[in-house]
Formats: C-alpha cells, sequence, structure tokens
C-alpha cells in the first residue's frame, strides 16, 4: 500500500500559498478540479469539522491542492495548509550541500509532521512529479541522504498514519514529465489527455455517479478481504518465473481493503485508485526468491529487473539489472529496511491492471499488481496493533515501525500461482494465472 513516501524529487515541501501554474495552463478542462477535490476532501479523506489539513504535492498541483483546500474548509476544517515542493529547490539543495546535512531532518517539516501527528490532522498526498526522474544525474549517494533526511522529518505523522489513528488519503494527478515517461512513443499533448483520461478512469471521475461507482468497487474488495479473513492463513506461497516465496502471516493479522476506519470512527480510503488487499507480514518467516514483474522509481531513479532472496526474513541477496546501487541504497537505509513490512495481492481483473499500462508510479501499479513492501508496518493490519508494546511487536514478527523505508515492489504477472497455508496445514488455493480465485 502506498503511504506517505519521501520518494523522488517531491520529497521536500515547504508550507506556502498556492501559487504557480494556472488550471488552464496545466490542467485541460477535462479534469474537473471540482468533482476531483470534493471526492477527496468528502469521501475519500473524509475531513472532520474543526480538523486540521495537510495537502502535499509538487508546486505544478497548486491549483489542485487549493480546490482541496477551499472543499476541506467548506467541510470544517480548521486549517488547511499545503505543502508545495519546488524541485529545482531540492536540486540545489543536494548538489550544494553534504551527505551528513542532507541526512538532517530539516525543522519545520518535523514541527508539522508532529504537530499534525499530536492533533490527529488529516493528511493528503498528490503524487505526480513535474519531472519523475529529475535526480537522475545527482550523486545517488547524496540522493538516498536526501530521501532519507525527509523520511526522518515525517516520522512523528508516519507513525500515526501507520497505526491507522488518523484520515489522510494518496491521489494522482497528471503532469507532462510524468505523461513523457509513460508514454514516450507519443506527443506531449496526447501522452498527457492519455494519462489524464487513465486517471480519470480508474478514479470513476467521468462517472454518472462517481461515488456510487468508487464505492461498489470497495464493496467488491471488502468481500474478497472478508474471505481472506476467513480463511486464517500461515503463510502465503508465490511461485512463477524467478520466484519462489513464502511470507509467513502473523496470528493477528488483518486484511484491510477498500474502506478504512479510524479507532474514532472516520471512515475513509487511505489510496485512491483502490484495488489491492494487504496485510502485515511475519518478517521473520519470510524464506526463497521473488522476481519483480515490473520496474519501480527509487530516488527518481529507474529501477528494474529486480530479484530479492531472503532467509529465515532476513535479506540475504538482491540485484538489479538497472538501477543496482539505488536499491542497494534503499534496502540498506537502516537495519531493517530489507525486511517485508507489507504483502498485498491484487488480482490481474482489476480495473487498473485492464488499462495494461505501467505508470512508474507506486500508488497506480500497486494497484494492478500483487506486491510486497520492504520496511516500515502497517500496524493497523494487526489486531491491536496501535498499543503494542515494542517487545509484543517483536513477539508478533512485525517489522521495527522506526523504518525510514516503505516501498513497493511489484511481484505478480499473468503467470503468477499463489497459494494459502492456513494454521492447520491445508493449502487453500488463493492466485491462478494472477487471477484471484475469489
Amino acid at each position: 500500500m502506498h503511504q506517505m513516501s519521501s520518494e523522488g524529487p517531491s520529497a521536500g515541501a515547504s508550507p506556502t500559498g498556492a501559487s504557480g501554474e494556472s488550471k488552464h495552463q496545466l490542467y485541460p478542462e477535462r479534469l474537473s478540479f471540482e468533482t476531483y477535490a470534493r471526492l477527496t476532501a468528502g469521501l475519500w479523506t473524509n475531513i472532520q469539522p474543526g480538523q486540521k489539513v495537510a495537502v502535499r504535492c509538487d508546486k505544478i498541483h497548486a491549483p489542485l491542492a487549493e480546490a482541496i483546500r477551499e472543499a476541506a474548509l467548506k467541510r470544517g476544517a480548521a486549517d488547511v495548509q499545503l505543502l508545495l515542493v519546488d524541485p529545482e529547490a531540492d536540486r540545489d539543495e543536494i548538489a550544494s550541500r553534504s551527505i551528513d546535512d542532507l541526512r538532517t531532518a530539516p525543522e519545520d517539516l518535523s514541527r508539522i509532521s508532529a504537530d499534525l501527528a499530536e492533533s490527529r490532522g488529516a493528511y493528503i498526498r498528490i503524487v505526480g512529479d513535474s519531472n519523475p526522474r529529475g535526480f537522475e544525474d545527482l550523486d545517488p549517494k547524496k540522493v538516498e541522504a536526501f530521501e532519507s533526511g525527509r523520511a526522518k522529518a515525517f516520522l512523528a505523522l508516519s507513525d500515526v498514519i501507520m497505526k491507522g489513528l488518523t484520515n489522510r488519503c494518496v491521489i494522482a494527478a497528471p503532469t507532462p514529465g510524468w505523461a513523457k515517461m509513460v508514454f514516450p512513443e507519443l506527443e506531449p499533448q496526447v501522452a498527457f489527455a492519455k494519462l489524464d483520461h487513465a486517471i480519470r478512469q480508474i478514479c470513476y471521475l467521468d462517472a454518472e455517479d462517481p461515488e456510487g461507482a468508487f464505492t461498489a468497487q470497495a464493496d467488491r474488495l471488502e468481500e474478497q478481504r472478508d474471505w481472506l479473513q476467513g480463511l486464517n492463513l500461515k503463510a502465503l506461497r508465490f511461485t512463477g518465473p524467478g520466484t519462489d516465496l513464502t511470507v509467513g502471516l502473523s496470528e493477528r493479522a488483518l486484511w484491510l481493503g477498500g474502506r478504512k476506519r479510524t479507532p474514532s470512527g472516520i471512515v475513509f480510503y487511505a489510496n485512491v485508485p483502490i484495488g489491492e488487499i494487504f496485510t502485515t507480514p511475519d518478517w521473520r518467516y519470510v524464506e526463497g526468491i521473488v522476481r519483480m514483474a515490473l520496474p519501480t522509481i527509487i530516488g527518481s531513479k529507474l529501477v528494474d529487473g529486480v530479484e530479492l532472496a531472503y532467509q529465515g526474513g532476513e535479506l540475504t541477496g538482491q540485484r538489479a539489472r538497472v538501477g543496482a546501487e539505488m536499491l542497494k541504497g534503499l534496502l540498506s537505509r537502516d537495519i531493517f529496511a530489507g525486511r517485508l513490512g507489507e504483502v498485498a495481492l491484487v488480482s490481474m481483473d482489476s480495473p487498473l491492471a485492464q488499462l495494461g499500462i505501467v505508470f512508474n508510479e507506486i500508488l497506480m501499479d500497486e494497484k494492478a499488481r500483487c506486491h510486497i513492501a520492504t520496511g516500515r508496518p502497517y500496524l493497523s493490519n494487526i489486531i491491536g496493533g496501535a498499543t503494542l508494546s515494542e517487545g509484543e511487536k517483536e513477539q508478533l514478527g512485525v517489522n521495527n515501525t522506526k523504518c525510514l523505508v516503505h516501498h513497493d515492489f511489484m511481484i505478480s504477472d499473468e503467470n503468477t500461482m499463489a497459494v494459502g497455508i492456513t494454521r492447520e496445514g491445508t493449502e487453500v488455493p488463493i492466485l491462478e494465472r494472477g487471477l484471484l480465485v475469489r
């Protein structure tokens, strides 16, 4: 599941008002700011009266962020802060500062994170970088240090999010730079329009009843979620070309998909689009080798041909055909970064998988393929997880929640099979040729 990642050129942010490119310069009239903003503030994030809100995005999305702010204020939000990222300023910072300085968490972002965490503020993230590979020519070690510093800054808020204690939502919006990366063979305007159309389609923005269409998909996911929960699985085993991976599951593992609820009863959707059913594994019982089915972006560099090997839960081998140095930096950011923090099931007939588009954006690609995430776990996926002591987390095999990494890797295609192993030792078919059996 995509969380409040600091990966990529939009990792930094500074509090500011909405400024930048106008709505009509960036977005065609097809993309209805009003519908998107209303759904984001309403159905998806479910902002509450009196709640503090932060919206974080590349500055190119300032008009959409402003529309979301207006929608949030109409719902009675107490304060809405826009955290607009300037990718060029980030580049300058990486180039001019030392590695040690870059690893230091910026004080302003740390304060914002701590304030949102303490007040249980709502957090909205808009992904879609103006230049997704804007750090590609920079020193990988400095890029990794920069990402690490930003991750440290958001630890307080991340802790609240991973425990499921507050409402939040990550959405996507198109940019010319992202469109060019996804559709390099097309003319810029055609590529942008195609990316825009894909986002609208999978978010049901053009449906006659967007809310109804969206919640119908959520209902289907929750039926599958309940089926998985009822199986009481001890492990999942994925097999396919280059993959034979067993992922152990805690006896208190909780499958989630579709709607989420805070302890106070706020219903929200953490990611839009939706399409995954996920849980937190017991990292100690991860065994085997896994080959990634799609490329990924780490520190704005393409990483492809990834294979990971596990023994006794520990990462014992890694390689990448492209971007090996960035992969190594990510998985060695701290001693917990290589352990598994999430496993998710996605059927190859999901709405996003049916588009047949590789978005090179985790929020999108993870709704088209089964995936694992290394690093920080979701305590919301462990029964009673939010109140566990450190000792109890260790006993349950929950990876360290202070880990500075949570990165999703897509692992399935039309050749992937998966079986579940119940606590009684029975094998249950889960995935056949990439399709959920239920």
